[in-house]
């Protein structure tokens, strides 16, 4: 969610008083849906382009940027990297990087 939107606070949905019941009834954040909705359409053609780069330039962009995300994480520790390194553990690495990229 967007943790500045001014409607829902960041929580996704807000609060609204249904006259005909007198209930209180949850609705979803338009704002952040379609924040979301604007999001994943720019991966998409950001992907598109991208797509076109090498493997190589590819493979060197996401290491840096998981390289990066670990060691700005507080709770987090580049040995963990390190040790996937020496034992060549592509399935953990991936993990780690998709982890990071759900952020």
């Amino acid at each position: 969610m967007n943790n500045e939107c001014k409607v829902c606070e960041g929580a996704g949905t807000y609060e609204v008083i249904n006259r005909r019941t007198e209930a209180v009834e949850y609705i979803e954040c338009i704002d952040c849906m379609l924040d979301a909705q604007f999001k994943e359409h720019l991966t998409i053609e950001v992907s598109k382009i991208i797509s076109q780069a090498s493997h190589e330039k590819l493979a060197w962009m996401l290491a840096k940027l998981t390289v990066n995300c670990v060691d700005a994480n507080k709770d987090d520790d580049l040995d963990r990297v390190h040790n996937y390194v020496k034992s060549k553990d592509l399935v953990s690495l991936l993990n780690l990087a998709d982890a990071y990229t759900q952020r």
